[in-house]
């Protein structure tokens, strides 16, 4: 792994890891922003979620967070956790910045710019996720085979056809 990449993923994970220790630490609080978003989906029948059962969901989400962001960091499966990542940064940034509901505008400026980390964070782990560290994709790999095959095989019927014609003449 370069310098670069060492030094790049523990600053890009920052966020998430610092929230998932928060949502594993105090449940409480995430699980009453996600009730509070949740309600919407329960109007369009979504079943109905207990406090303990959304504290349980909030901890679970932070945990899993928490081994993707070490997995990214330690460069173990980094595109895979990198896309996990990504995919779960998405939805703690509406649970945790609902712009929509913001009372003020000072309160919207404040979830606005929780949404801006997030939105950067998101990009920069999309970008990861499909960073093959200057190797060649699989798909290339199989398409340079077969053409490196196919070429095998024209050069040797060439071979077989000039030591043919060399026979015959």
């Amino acid at each position: 792994m370069s310098i670069l990449r060492t030094v790049i993923r523990p600053v890009l994970v920052l966020p998430l890891v610092v929230d998932s220790v928060d949502a594993i630490r105090n449940p409480k609080d995430h699980a009453k922003k996600f009730l509070k978003l949740y309600k919407h989906a329960e109007k369009h029948g979504a079943p109905k979620l207990s406090e303990k059962q959304a504290k349980l969901a909030s901890q679970a989400a932070g945990c899993a967070t928490l081994v993707a962001a070490a997995g990214f960091i330690s460069g173990k499966a980094p595109r895979t956790c990198a896309t996990m990542l990504a995919l779960t940064a998405l939805p703690v940034a509406i649970v945790q910045n609902p712009v929509w509901t913001a009372e003020d505008r000072k309160e919207r400026n404040q979830y606005r710019r929780g949404l801006e980390r997030y939105g950067a964070v998101f990009a920069g782990l999309v970008f990861a996720a499909f960073d093959r560290q200057g190797e060649p994709s699989v798909a290339w790999k199989a398409q340079n085979w077969r053409d490196q095959k196919v070429a095998l095989v024209e050069a040797r019927n060439e071979g077989w056809q000039a030591a043919k014609d060399s026979f015959s003449a």
